[in-house]
C-alpha cells in the first residue's frame, strides 16, 4: 500500500469537515481514502471476489469511499488515528458489499443454470407458451414484488416479450437476451412471491 502522512490526512479531514465545498480539499481526500481502500483490498484477500466474481475493483473502491464521506463527519481525534479509523469502516463495509454481492452473483448463476435446463429439449411452440406465462407473471406480479426504481428494466422486458409473440418465432439471440437480461427479473420476482407465502 502507498505510504499516507497521518499528519496530513489529518489535516486534510479537519479542513474538509469546517468547508466540505472546497473542491481541492476533497479531492485530495478522494486520493487518500483510495489509497487506504486499496490497502485494506489487498491487505484483507478481497481482491479475489473481484477477480472471480463479476464485481469490479472500481465497485469496491466506489463503495469504501461512499462510506467514508458518510463517516467523515462522525471523525474526531477522540476516537483515534485517522488511518485506523477509516481502516475499520472500509473493512467492515467492504466485507458486507461483498457478501451482499456474492450472494446475487451466485444467485445469478443459479439462475442461468436453470434457464438452460428449462429450455433443454424444449420445442418452439413449448417455449412460446413459456414467453406468453413470463409476460403473465411480469403483468400481474412485478409491481407487488420488485421495487420501483426496477420497473424501467420490468417494461423493457415485457415489450420484448410482447414482440416475440407478436412474430410468432424466435430466433437464437432472441433466447440469450432472455436469460441474460430477462430470466433474472422473472426468477427475482418468483423468489418474492414465496417470501410473501
Amino acid at each position: 500500500m502507498e505510504y499516507i502522512d497521518e499528519n496530513q490526512f489529518e489535516e486534510l479531514i479537519q479542513k474538509y469537515q469546517k468547508n466540505p465545498k472546497d473542491p481541492q480539499t476533497a479531492n485530495a481526500l478522494v486520493e487518500m481514502f483510495t489509497k487506504l481502500i486499496q490497502g485494506v483490498i489487498f491487505g484483507t484477500g478481497l481482491k479475489y471476489f473481484y477477480k472471480h466474481t463479476s464485481l469490479h475493483l472500481q465497485d469496491l473502491i466506489q463503495e469504501g469511499l461512499l462510506k467514508c464521506f458518510i463517516e467523515l463527519k462522525k471523525y474526531t481525534p477522540e476516537k483515534g488515528k485517522a488511518f485506523s479509523f477509516f481502516s475499520v469502516i472500509v473493512k467492515h463495509a467492504l466485507i458486507l458489499y461483498v457478501n451482499k454481492n456474492l450472494y446475487f452473483y451466485e444467485l445469478s448463476t443459479a439462475n442461468l443454470n436453470d434457464f438452460n435446463e428449462l429450455i433443454k429439449n424444449t420445442t418452439e411452440k413449448q417455449i412460446l407458451m413459456l414467453i406468453k406465462e413470463w409476460i403473465d407473471i411480469l403483468n400481474t406480479e412485478c409491481k407487488k414484488i420488485l421495487p420501483q426504481y426496477k420497473y424501467s428494466k420490468y417494461l423493457r422486458a415485457k415489450k420484448f416479450l410482447q414482440e416475440i409473440l407478436k412474430k410468432g418465432f424466435y430466433e437464437k439471440s432472441d433466447l440469450l437476451y432472455i436469460k441474460n437480461n430477462i430470466w433474472p427479473i422473472i426468477k427475482e420476482i418468483e423468489i418474492g412471491i414465496e417470501k410473501e407465502k
